[in-house]
């Protein structure tokens, strides 16, 4: 028995087979782009980066950057969007571990910080170093930083509903107090070799810890 052919169903597979196809290169294409501005703007900086510069870097036309990314601001908030791990598994580990106590998610979290800074230095110091200069740049911080803060402020409420942290000091403003310690020591900490600033982040960052949990129980 032969079986018929169906030459609508056959273009139709040819037809979504070239679409994926023209997908993955066009993610792969983003991902050069957005590999390739990174390297640049941790080299010499955001404000003095073209994307002409970009282009040449990633072995693209502008004009295909321009395809990808409406603006170099675009460009720059795409990076931690596809980069920026942190928020992401912040918002997903407090959301797993919502029940658990205080101690065992906050030195998870510290423990993801670090890693963060193991993975993502290049990142973080551009986001640093720029942000208090270029409104690009410390737009792209202000709503990461905003972000972690309210995911960090709901699980905290969550504890001082379960009576595990004081509700004299409000949850945000101990959202806020964490994460500012934590960036504060990176930020002074620019000039570090990479090894050095991330064995030193971890001490620093279970430091801050210990006060700040002996602090929120009180």
């Amino acid at each position: 028995m032969s079986i018929k052919r169906d030459p609508m169903r056959e273009t139709h597979l040819v037809a979504e087979s070239s679409r994926s196809q023209r997908q993955d290169q066009a993610d792969t294409t983003r991902r050069i782009i957005l590999e390739a501005a990174l390297q640049l703007f941790s080299q010499q900086g955001y404000g003095s980066t073209s994307t002409r510069q970009i282009a040449v870097e990633a072995g693209v036309s502008e004009g295909l950057i321009f395809h990808h990314f409406e603006t170099k601001a675009q460009l720059f908030r795409a990076i931690p969007e596809q980069r920026g791990r942190l928020p992401r598994e912040l918002h997903d580990l407090l959301l797993a571990m919502s029940d658990r106590p205080l101690d065992e998610v906050m030195a998870s979290l510290v423990d993801r910080f670090v890693g963060m800074l193991a993975q993502e230095m290049d990142l973080v110091r551009v986001v640093l170093s720029e942000s208090a200069t270029d409104s690009d740049v410390g737009n792209v911080f202000r709503d990461l930083l905003l972000g972690f803060e309210a995911d960090l402020a709901s699980y905290l409420i969550g504890r001082q509903e379960a009576g595990e942290m004081s509700t004299a000091v409000p949850a945000s403003s101990a959202a806020r107090a964490l994460i500012g310690a934590l960036f504060y020591f990176v930020l002074i900490s620019r000039d570090k070799q990479h090894q050095d600033l991330v064995e030193r982040a971890r001490r620093h960052a279970n430091e801050v810890l210990a006060v700040w949990l002996d602090g929120v129980r009180r």
